[in-house]
């Protein structure tokens, strides 16, 4: 600062005071160029074409004072220093001052070039710090924008390889999973024909090769799903022990080849029905226990199940899958969960695999709520402990023996055989898909034409009656998903036929887009028959229905969706019912005191309370109400929750009236 030439601004109205602070400026050692204006006005004019070091400023001028000129200059975004000049002293002026936003002030009766030289100083240097602080800001600022954009540009360019590897994986997926339901879907009706030993043999093995190389996809695609966030887990209730059992049948006889020891052992009761998504529970334990198996040469392999309760509606339930085979070393335990990672590569060599199966179990297990860890001897063996959090169903709903499953045994009498006279059309580009579909459903009982594409399926339609319709989603011209929108489109038993997506796209936006696109379920290649027959059995049944008539009006089915969790028909599902209902009325009225009190957070408890009941019951709709309730109190929506409290009082009223119909029917 002195060795330049300092810029210095006088306001002031007063011919004698302006010369006395000209002549105390140019006493201080500082080199000075001073200019001068004689009020308000002229000083503001003054900025518009040369920038000042500081300002000084008199608190008395005519016509607009000191500290409305310091206003003005502040608003044209002049920075510079101001010194206040004042005629008096006293704290309030001093206050009032240094609140206008002055850098310092200066009694005039204390004018002296020591005093002026000491001020200056300060508030230059005080002015230079603040503009270097402004300048470290702008640069800042600029580096975060940049940064900001190069994050923005990268996550740009991240979502979009995202989706170009997720399109190429859908696509990869069709090309293969295409062929593949022909090679094992052929397969499966080959070994149904008579045959030599040697020809089942070797046919047996083709099935196999089959079944593994269609693991190996399902891993790739599961693995980039959890990558990309896309992995959505279901909730189905479902018998644990049954589940359970079906799980060990599918490793059994692979222990059984190895001369292995299998075991189950569980301590929870035959009848404890969960809510969970099984077929992801059920892909964590087969890795398991097929590893078990794999690397255990001699010995056994056991599958220990234990839970404990954490609530009355929730247990946390563990799955120990133990072996007596190779081990894995300390040191490499926690290698094993990192995706394409073996404890030792000649394990790849000699057991093959491709090191994803216990990355997508871990992160399955993370996705469900759980955790995973292992403890294990070279050796001697290992134990990989899965600790699951489930909901807990508290009374035995109707359930596929064998499965687990809600719903019918499809291997009981005639559930396989759909009622006679009902027509399907199979719309498949795929000729060897085509006559697989075929195949299995005429096994099923059902009358079957064939289309090879969109446009003869909408043309089929348009000349004949369905009962169903099974769509391929890509076929060259029209593809699925305009097919169905047209068939739609054309009303009448159009827009109700249930139509069934076949796809090779197997992940959960690919069965999402379907349901967006109208067609009513989605069953994914190779096709699997079970679930075939569930699906067919299910809207056979429909259709066998309307054409015989709707039921009576008034009265519940047997079946009655609302109610699927529990055997609520009769005199005593009524009665428990009815401890629901009135439970649920009791927090209803309490929602309505805490809305008039104000009690968000009281609201939002006694929605969740409904809305666990509501799940355990399998009332959807009073489930979502209660959900949106909650949702209300949370954003403190008072309008939408008095909305939402009268139409979850109207939904209860509907269950107590589907309450009296089971006692009507049973009575």
């Amino acid at each position: 600062m002195e060795t330049r030439t300092l810029h210095i601004l006088v306001i002031d109205d007063d011919e004698v005071d302006r010369m006395s602070i000209n002549r105390a400026l140019r006493r201080t050692s500082l080199k000075i160029e001073v200019d001068e204006a004689d009020d308000g006005q002229r000083g503001i004019d003054a900025l518009d074409g040369k920038s000042y070091d500081c300002i000084f400023l008199d608190y008395r001028l005519p016509g607009m004072d000191g500290l409305e000129v310091l206003g003005r200059i502040r608003e044209k975004g002049v920075r510079a220093p101001v010194i206040i000049l004042t005629g008096q002293g006293g704290e309030q002026i001093a206050v009032d001052i240094m609140k206008a936003g002055a850098t310092d002030y200066i009694v005039k009766d204390s004018i002296s070039p020591e005093l002026f030289e000491k001020s200056l100083k300060y508030a230059v240097s005080v002015h230079e710090a603040q503009e270097e602080v402004r300048m470290y800001q702008r640069n800042l600022e600029e580096l975060v924008e940049q940064r900001t954009a190069e994050l923005t540009r990268a996550k740009l360019e991240a979502e979009s390889a995202s989706r170009a590897k997720s399109d190429f994986l859908a696509n990869m997926s069709h090309e293969i999973r295409t062929p593949m339901n022909g090679v094992i879907g052929m397969t499966n009706l080959l070994l149904q024909t008579p045959m030599s030993a040697q020809q089942r043999e070797y046919l047996g093995d083709v099935r196999i090769s089959s079944l593994s190389l269609l693991n190996i996809i399902n891993d790739l695609l599961d693995y980039s799903k959890i990558e990309s966030g896309k992995l959505e887990l279901e909730t189905v209730r479902f018998n644990l022990y049954d589940f359970v059992e079906e799980v060990g049948r599918l490793v059994r006889s692979q222990a059984r080849d190895k001369g292995l020891h299998f075991e189950i052992i569980t301590t929870h009761e035959p009848s404890t029905i969960v809510a969970a998504d099984p077929s992801r529970l059920r892909q964590v334990l087969v890795n398991l226990l097929g590893n078990a198996v794999k690397f255990t040469e001699r010995g056994a392999v056991t599958l220990r199940v234990t839970s404990e309760n954490l609530s009355p509606t929730r247990s946390l339930f563990v799955f120990f899958v133990e072996d007596t085979g190779i081990g894995v070393p300390r040191e490499k335990q926690r290698v094993i969960f990192e995706s394409f990672s073996q404890a030792d590569g000649s394990i790849t060599r000699k057991y093959g695999g491709t090191g994803l199966g216990l990355a997508i179990v871990k992160r399955l297990v993370e996705i469900m709520g759980g955790r995973i860890d292992v403890e294990s001897t070279v050796g001697k063996g290992s134990t990989f402990r899965v600790e699951v959090p489930l909901i807990v169903v508290p009374k035995s709903p109707s359930i596929i023996p064998g499965s687990g499953l809600l719903g019918s045994d499809p291997k009981s009498p005639g559930a396989a055989q759909a009622p006679t006279g009902l027509r399907a059309l199979v719309a498949e580009d795929d000729p060897v898909s085509r006559k697989l579909a075929t195949k299995l459903l005429e096994d099923l009982g059902l009358f079957i034409e064939a289309v090879e594409d969109g446009a003869s399926a909408v043309q089929r339609w348009k000349s004949g009656h369905y009962d169903m319709v099974f769509m391929d989603c890509q076929m060259p011209g029209m593809d699925g998903f305009e097919a169905t929108a047209k068939i739609r489109a054309m009303g009448g038993a159009g827009a109700e036929v249930p139509i069934i997506a076949m796809t090779a796209r197997a992940g959960p936006q690919d069965a999402q887009r379907c349901r967006e696109a109208g067609m009513t379920e989605h069953i994914a290649k190779p096709i699997n028959e079970k679930k075939l027959v569930e699906l067919v059995g299910n809207y056979a049944k429909t259709a066998a229905e309307a054409r015989l008539g709707p039921p009576i009006s008034g009265f519940a089915s047997s079946e009655d969706p609302t109610l699927l969790a529990y055997d609520l028909h009769g005199q005593r599902g009524s009665l428990v019912l009815a401890d629901f209902t009135q439970q649920a009325d009791s927090n209803l009225l309490g929602m309505r005191e805490a809305l008039a009190r104000g009690h968000f957070e009281d609201i939002e408890r006694l929605a969740g309370t409904i809305r666990e009941s509501s799940f355990l019951f399998g009332a959807a709709v009073l489930e979502e109400k209660s959900w949106m309730l909650s949702q209300a109190a949370r954003s403190q929506n008072s309008v939408e929750i008095h909305q939402l409290i009268a139409e979850t009082g109207r939904e209860l009223e509907q269950l107590r009236r589907i309450s009296s119909w089971g006692v009507r029917l049973k009575s």
